[in-house]
């Protein structure tokens, strides 16, 4: 934002606040701690491939699905073949398909 701001500085901001350093929140939270207080809004997400039948013979197709962590709901977000030049999965294919993580976590 353009701003520059001295670790002091960030530090009593925090304090006002009634947030503690980084070094005593790594101390008093732990990992598993933490992920049990946050599970009802986690969500993972991965791709696996599927080999599909098709008229032009056996297609692979890129599958993106997110898994809410807590109910272990899982939905499939999006499908793309492999063979399709303009559809090859990347990083800019599938994060628009990531809106279906805000309707998904939230129903």
């Amino acid at each position: 934002m353009g701003h520059h701001l001295s670790d002091r500085t960030v530090g009593n901001i925090l304090r006002r606040h009634g947030i503690s350093p980084a070094t005593q929140r790594k101390q008093t939270t732990r990992w598993r701690d933490f992920i049990r207080a946050h599970m009802d809004v986690l969500v993972g997400t991965d791709f696996f491939t599927v080999e599909v039948l098709t008229l032009k013979g056996l297609v692979t197709y890129y599958v993106l699905f997110f898994i809410h962590l807590e109910t272990r709901r899982v939905c499939v977000a999006g499908m793309t073949p492999l063979w399709c030049a303009k559809t090859r999965p990347s990083p800019v294919t599938f994060r628009k398909r990531a809106v279906f993580v805000d309707r998904f976590s939230s129903t």
